[in-house]
């Protein structure tokens, strides 16, 4: 019952010895739960003893708790123990940090390619279509003047038109699943026949492009049909289609003529990038500077447009002798300007209310700088229709190249005005 003096400090010595004896002790179990190979169950005997270690010491000190436990890392990197409590900067900093930008950047990076997929897919729909070619003749070079040979075109291009129609309507009522059959009858009808024929040539054209999606013919003369019928935004769909999914094979006509409807559709903006493209492409083609005068005219530079335009039939006299538009009636002829003219005097002579061949005999009147019979023969145009754009530019041409620079302009305005009314 009697304490002798000295037991109070030897019993406070102990007290404060107690949690390190502890610590000591779960260390040995640990270091001897790993020498004997017991791996993780020894791992887990340590923790164990730790925590209980932990719970005999005072609750009101963690840090007296955390002092104590230090010692022990020590003793396990003496034994060859990893500290559970270091922190590694590469595999607990860096790494981690690593993984984590690299999943917000592939993330990242699908939600960008989606929608070029996306595009990218719908291309390549229209591109799989042109190259699943079933019918390898429909895509030769050589089809427009096999289809030539054919008896209704044939009988269209001898002036037969009746005869022409009728053998086209009978083509198609026999090969109506052909796409070529069909092609040939629905080109005969939409350049020769009526307003209703035209409206069934394009209709016998839409089935053969549904049959044939792979021919770039095929799909020109559905574009070139529509125009016919004036179906002028599903014509520009059509030719951008073309030159889209055939850019290779198109040439320059369809551009050519995807100009002329975005005049005739007053999309200035397109044509003027069209026909300014076609110049850096084709330098040698003098037609498209006259095109470009139209469309900034179009655009609201009437003067400049004016200016491009007779610089454009200056460099067509210069380079051809004779306006663009007469090109191929020319090459018809071996190149012979002369007997080009003859001809359409005869043409004329058969069908004086023929718009189209009186315009192309002015032009050729021009060709041979005969400008009196140019404008004799357009002031019979004018009578079959006074607002046709074509009229007022071959006119205004003819009025330049009299010095009647002021009357041009307005003939050049009129015409860029009527440009809706263009076949």
């Amino acid at each position: 019952m009697f304490k002798k003096k000295g037991d109070d400090k030897k019993e406070a010595a102990k007290k404060s010895d107690a949690p390190a004896a502890a610590g000591a002790a779960a260390g040995s179990v640990a270091s001897s739960g790993l020498e004997a190979g017991t791996g993780a169950a020894g791992l887990a005997s340590s923790q164990t003893s730790q925590a209980a270690s932990g719970a005999q010491a005072s609750p009101t000190s963690s840090a007296s708790g955390l002092a104590a436990q230090e010692p022990l890392s020590a003793e396990g990197a003496q034994s060859g123990q990893k500290n559970p409590y270091k922190i590694s900067i590469v595999t607990d900093v860096l790494l981690p940090v690593t993984l984590a930008l690299g999943c917000c950047g592939a993330f990242c990076a699908t939600v960008k390619i989606v929608p070029d997929k996306v595009s990218i897919y719908g291309v390549s729909k229209e591109i799989s279509e042109a190259e699943n070619v079933a019918d390898k003749s429909l895509v030769s070079p050589q089809f427009p003047e096999e289809v030539a040979q054919s008896e209704p075109l044939k009988l269209l291009k001898k002036g037969d038109v009746a005869a022409a129609l009728n053998a086209a309507r009978t083509l198609a009522g026999k090969k109506g699943d052909d796409a070529r059959s069909l092609y040939v009858a629905g080109v005969t009808m939409v350049q020769g026949g009526s307003k209703a024929d035209k409206e069934k040539g394009v209709e016998y054209l839409a089935k053969a492009y549904e049959l044939a999606p792979y021919s770039q013919f095929v799909l020109l003369e559905y574009a070139r049909g529509l125009n016919a019928v004036n179906r002028d935004d599903d014509s520009i769909g059509m030719y951008e289609k073309l030159l889209r999914v055939f850019a290779d094979k198109a040439g320059m006509a369809p551009k050519r003529e995807l100009g002329d409807m975005y005049l005739k559709t007053n999309k200035s903006a397109e044509a003027v990038k069209t026909f300014t493209e076609l110049m850096q492409i084709d330098a040698k083609d003098p037609s498209y500077q006259r095109k470009l005068g139209f469309a900034l005219a179009q655009e609201g530079r009437q003067q400049d447009g004016f200016e491009e335009f007779r610089k454009g039939f200056t460099k067509e006299q210069d380079t051809l002798g004779y306006p663009y538009a007469v090109y191929d009636i020319v090459s018809a002829h071996a190149g012979l300007l002369e007997s080009a003219l003859a001809d359409q005097e005869k043409v004329v002579a058969k069908n004086p209310n023929d718009l189209q061949a009186l315009l192309a005999l002015a032009r050729l009147y021009i060709g041979t700088n005969k400008l009196k019979e140019a404008r004799d023969t357009l002031e019979k145009a004018r009578k079959l229709q006074e607002l046709n754009p074509d009229l007022h530019e071959i006119m205004a041409e003819v009025m330049c190249r009299q010095n009647q620079s002021t009357s041009g302009f307005d003939e050049f305005r009129m015409a860029v005005n009527n440009m809706h009314l263009k076949d």
